[in-house]
């Protein structure tokens, strides 16, 4: 894939934007490659407890964004949403939606200080997830946790779950002002702006894409070109979408389809769908205590991926980092069960079997 993204740069029309996205997926995999190199031989808890520190020195600062009316660390004027130091309030969901899994990592451990630790981070990210007011990553994330979380839990924890999902929508029926915004979508999803407005992104995209299906327009250049295919007059954008006027498409996979084609969002496509077999291959190796880890940062992946498809946050420099810290988290795991059944399968061996086996020799 960054084989083909070097290569792109050769029928790209704008060399410096084309340049920049392509080092915008270098620092991705070199980020990938230290953060594997370092932990080879070692298991990442470290790292992960320094990400979640940054998660919760966000969320305080958007909580007090919230109350104050403006954050401490970039001043952020609060409007209706706590977005904390991003720039957007959608991209800080997105980021917390990442994080919240990592947080019940520590919940099995035997120490009550970690379990009640992890209980308040996890609570006080959910809190400030809500606070952004961005329904599309706490729907992801609830749509790709609840079947791990049905697996994992006691049969009689299922009714518990399924009560409460019926609470949060009856509060949705009664308009509660948070939840009858978040499930408007769902209930009238013809109705509401904000699928309306995407919709007619989309069509754009599909436009764009369609001048260019197989090599897109180069790297990084949606900015470049898109004014050709918008509405000259910002007025003349339908429903609600003047502010959207020339906006990204609102999904990561169509701007990656228009600037690199469809061979390389095929390529892109390759590396997840690479990893997730080799993880599903390997399903049967995991210890419950494995299993549990590996799902929590699952969830934390595959929510991910799942809301990319409504904004761009795969895309976005603000959370494509943590997005790919976690991804070398969860590799790192899958590797070192890779470790254990090889050596697992050598002792198995006969011993003239055994001594031929690369682990042996080396």
């Amino acid at each position: 894939f960054f084989l083909y993204c070097t290569l792109s740069l050769i029928w790209g029309h704008h060399f410096s934007v084309n340049f920049k996205g392509w080092v915008k997926f270098a620092k991705d995999f070199l980020v990938l490659y230290l953060i594997l190199d370092t932990f080879s031989e070692k298991r990442p808890g470290r790292f992960v407890l320094a990400l979640l520190i940054g998660a919760i020195v966000a969320s305080l600062n958007g909580i007090v964004q919230y109350f104050h009316g403006v954050d401490l660390l970039r001043g952020h004027i609060f409007q209706n949403r706590v977005n904390s130091t991003f720039n957007v309030a959608s991209f800080f969901a997105a980021y917390l939606q990442l994080m919240i899994p990592l947080t019940l990592l520590y919940i099995p451990s035997i120490s009550p200080f970690k379990k009640r630790a992890s209980f308040f981070l996890f609570c006080l990210l959910v809190i400030t997830l809500f606070l952004t007011l961005t329904r599309n990553p706490i729907f992801c994330l609830m749509l790709v946790g609840l079947p791990f979380v049905l697996h994992a839990i006691p049969k009689k924890w299922v009714e518990i779950t399924f009560l409460s999902f019926l609470i949060v929508t009856t509060l949705g029926f009664l308009k509660v002002p948070f939840f009858s915004r978040a499930f408007h979508i769902i209930y009238a999803p013809s109705s509401s702006e904000s699928v309306l407005e995407r919709v007619y992104l989309w069509k754009i995209a599909k436009s764009m894409i369609s001048d260019h299906p197989l090599l897109g327009h180069g790297l990084n250049s949606y900015s470049k070109v898109n004014q050709s295919y918008f509405p000259s007059d910002r007025k003349a954008m339908p429903y609600a979408a003047a502010y959207l006027h020339q906006a990204y498409p609102h999904n990561s996979y169509l701007k990656l389809w228009i600037e690199i084609g469809f061979i390389g969002i095929a390529l892109y496509g390759m590396i997840f769908c690479a990893f997730f077999i080799r993880l599903w291959q390997r399903r049967s190796l995991l210890t419950p205590y494995e299993k549990r880890r590996v799902s929590l940062l699952t969830i934390s992946i595959l929510s991910f991926l799942v809301s990319s498809f409504f904004a761009e946050f795969l895309l976005s420099s603000q959370t494509r980092m943590a997005f790919w810290s976690i991804m070398a988290i969860l590799m790192i795991e899958t590797d070192r069960l890779f470790s254990i059944s090889s050596a697992s399968a050598s002792e198995a061996l006969p011993l003239s079997e055994a001594l031929d086996s690369p682990t042996v020799s080396q």
